[in-house]
């Protein structure tokens, strides 16, 4: 997401990102329903149990990985010559994009550790996005990392008020 901000992709390369960002986040979202489902049904160890997760696992992450070659294969093949001249542009996106990396990552993970400090840091975090965003040629990254943040923020609250009941 980050270095999307910064690379002026033309429109079949973002198309091609953001189905294939999207596929993975819905491919993980059905692994998940298929291993809550398979829990369900389940009361005790079984091993064709966890051969089925195993393989819903396994297909996500093998579409990771072909995501990550596509991927590469832009970046690496199409826009190494704009990478190379502008990577000073590219490095201050990534610095200050490791912030919000970090704060949705620390909402997903640790919802109880980050509701104490939720709103100011939020804030803080947005101010790095919006300062990366004024900079970026691409509004299409800028507007889906805002909106990473903002379902970070959700979740972790629906995940800090479960843990709490």
């Amino acid at each position: 997401m980050l270095v999307g901000m910064t690379i002026p992709f033309d429109f079949a390369a973002k198309a091609a990102l953001f189905f294939s960002v999207f596929l993975i986040l819905f491919a993980e979202l059905m692994n998940s329903a298929f291993e809550a489902i398979v829990d369900l049904c389940v009361s005790e160890y079984n091993q064709y149990a966890k051969i089925a997760k195993d393989a819903a696992a396994a297909a996500v992450l093998l579409l990771s990985c072909a995501v990550a070659i596509l991927f590469f294969n832009m970046i690496f093949v199409e826009y190494w010559s704009f990478i190379f001249k502008n990577t000073h542009k590219i490095l201050i996106t990534l610095i200050n994009g490791l912030p919000c990396v970090a704060v949705i990552v620390w909402y997903l993970f640790f919802p109880q550790k980050a509701s104490a400090f939720k709103l100011p840091v939020w804030f803080i975090v947005m101010g790095f996005f919006v300062y990366i965003a004024k900079t970026s040629p691409d509004h299409g990254f800028s507007i889906t990392g805002a909106l990473f943040l903002f379902v970070a923020l959700v979740s972790s609250r629906y995940q800090r008020d479960r843990l709490i009941s």
